[in-house]
């Protein structure tokens, strides 16, 4: 069997942004997908058969973008097939594009129904056996004789998956296992039980640093390029070689940079140049292009504050841990100094309530600071050094509360402050005005409703004239008439009525409705007198009319009051929200200044 060549990479973790909100936090992204890239044009550069991916390509579910730039680094490669299993942070679950793009042929995605065909004379060829499933996928490529077997992630989760039950039943050939496992949530790996499958090579896959779990077996490459100071060391991928005699594999360094720790040990002895010097000649020794944490490490109970930051801000530096001394231990200076000015001001510190003791602790670490104690075994302060020190203090902390003061975070919040102080509070203002406002417009909505009732109210009254007018007089006359008739019958069967009768049943009909229209007429009148006002009569529609506009006259007047008040509100609203931003801005700045006014107020007591 002749030599086949491959590379195995496991959690590039694409499209991850390494140290967020750090200045070169994007310029790592980028350099994520570069190392990647330059890989791939190892593997060209190698002729490798194939590539391994085990999980974790992408750091999150990838979008069309970034699967197309990925897909044309792939189509580059020219002999190398690219096995591709999921992980926890790429699965293919549901609605994952991972599902169904289509990449460039030569690249098989484990777990996948459907993989891009080669012709059979194509040395990237590959058949899917037709046991396989989506669980455990198994395709076999006949012109290089060598089985795969993948486990791509379809959810987060992965934990009942055994892949110690995974047997290969390759009869001709190597055969690769692939999958992400072994960390928590992932899929569990006993490697005791894993060593006794018949895998030629195990490409695992869920952790950033290389290891190798079983010699000539199965091994983690990591992380191609670092993405956390939690990953520091070195960072690539794995080239082996498959050989009739078995496997060899060696770890191969691709990363641009590389997180490292300079501890840095200090005494009281120590000079602060001589820390910042020693500091930077090992970032020169180790590569200025690497990304670090400097933790100051104190030794012989040393107290002495030292300001490293500066002299590093030009490189890549996530930290500088261990700066200043934070003193908790006071007794020693207590009991030395039981009688002097400096013992009284310890006890100050002590007998101080919560809000003033941190900052008459900054008083005394400044003394013992400034004036240097802490060297010295008597640890004793006496009164000449007691007062020189306290003048030279008093002026440090003067210096740094004047610069607070000046801040122009700190100056625009006060004068936020101030302009949201004088600001009036209309709030309960506007809600009253809202409600007479919302009140006025109900009343107008009902006299407009009623307004629009009249023409159907008039056409009533109309019809009740007329009924009244008329036909009440005709009945009431047909009424007499009839009992007229009736009488006259009575006495003399069949007598016409005629002459004298017929001249008696008309005035009857006449008076009666004579009588009618004189109570009607007497009852238009007094009703007019109702509706008389200065002389002028005025019709329900005039009165709706000259209601509604005053109405509407009163609404626009709290329409502007309101609008006027809801204006001072928003203002006042938006100073609350920018004292709210400004304050989250400053929060600490206000506090070191709160605590640097207690300190000196504290120290010129004395």
């Amino acid at each position: 069997m002749s030599l086949i060549s491959f590379m195995h990479i496991s959690d590039v973790l694409l499209g991850s942004v390494p140290d967020m909100d750090y200045p070169w936090s994007q310029e790592r992204a980028e350099e994520v997908y570069d190392t990647f890239e330059n890989i791939i044009d190892s593997a060209n550069a190698r002729k490798v058969d194939f590539m391994f991916i085990s999980g974790n390509l992408f750091g999150h579910q990838p979008g069309k973008d970034e699967l197309d730039r990925v897909n044309r680094a792939f189509s580059r490669l020219e002999t190398t097939s690219v096995i591709y299993v999921t992980g926890r942070c790429d699965s293919m679950c549901e609605g994952s594009l991972l599902l169904e793009y289509r990449f460039c042929p030569g690249v098989y995605v484990m777990g996948r129904p459907y993989n891009e065909e080669l012709p059979e004379n194509d040395i990237r060829y590959a058949v899917r056996d037709a046991g396989a499933t989506m669980a455990v996928d198994h395709i076999y490529f006949p012109n290089k004789k060598v089985h795969f077997y993948g486990i791509s992630y379809f959810a987060k989760k992965m934990s009942s998956v055994s892949v110690e039950d995974i047997e290969s039943d390759a009869k001709t050939g190597k055969s690769v296992l692939l999958f992400s496992g072994g960390a928590a949530g992932c899929i569990p790996v006993d490697f005791g039980k894993i060593k006794k499958t018949g895998f030629d090579y195990i490409a695992l896959g869920g952790r950033q640093r290389f290891s190798v779990q079983l010699p000539g077996k199965a091994a983690y490459p990591g992380s191609p390029e670092s993405v956390s100071a939690a990953s520091a060391g070195a960072h690539g991928y794995i080239y082996g070689t498959f050989e009739d005699d078995g496997i060899s594999i060696e770890f191969v360094p691709a990363a641009r940079r590389m997180y490292k720790t300079i501890d840095y040990p200090v005494t009281n002895y120590t000079k602060e140049l001589d820390a910042r010097s020693d500091i930077l000649r090992i970032i020169d020794k180790e590569g200025r292009e690497n990304i670090y944490t400097v933790n100051i490490v104190r030794n012989d109970n040393c107290e002495k504050n030292f300001d490293i930051s500066e002299c590093l801000s030009k490189f890549r530096v996530l930290a500088v841990n261990g700066e200043h001394f934070d003193r908790s231990d006071y007794e020693k200076y207590q009991r030395a100094n039981k009688n002097n000015l400096f013992g009284s001001l310890i006890e100050r510190m002590y007998s101080a309530d919560l809000e003033h003791r941190e900052g008459v602790k900054l008083a005394v670490d400044s003394m013992i600071d400034a004036s240097g104690i802490y060297m010295h075994s008597s640890y004793k302060m006496g009164e000449d050094m007691f007062d020189n020190t306290r003048r030279q203090v008093l002026t440090i902390l003067s210096a740094q509360k004047g610069a607070y003061e000046k801040d122009s975070d700190i100056i625009s919040y006060e004068d936020t402050r101030r302009k949201y102080e004088v600001s009036p509070d209309v709030l309960e203002e506007l809600n009253s005005t809202w409600a007479s406002e919302r009140g006025v417009e109900l009343q107008i909505k009902t006299l407009r409703n009623r307004l629009a009732e009249l023409p159907r109210q008039n056409r009533r009254k109309k019809m009740r004239t007329i009924f009244r007018t008329v036909l009440v007089p005709l009945m009431l006359a047909g009424i007499v008439a009839v009992l007229v008739l009736a009488a006259v019958a009575g006495k003399n069967s069949g007598y016409a009525v005629g002459g004298a009768l017929g001249k008696i049943v008309f005035v009857l009909i006449l008076v009666t409705a004579l009588l009618y229209y004189a109570g009607y007429e007497i009852f238009r009148h007094m009703t007019g007198i109702r509706h008389h006002s200065d002389g002028t009569q005025e019709t329900d529609s005039e009165i709706l009319i000259n209601d509604l506009k005053v109405l509407e006259d009163k609404r626009e007047e709290l329409h502007k009051k309101r609008v006027s008040l809801q204006t001072k509100n928003g203002y006042k609203e938006s100073l609350h929200d920018s004292l709210s931003r400004q304050s989250a801005i400053i929060k600490e700045k206000m506090y070191y200044m709160d605590l640097l006014n207690i300190a000196v107020e504290t120290l010129e007591k004395y």
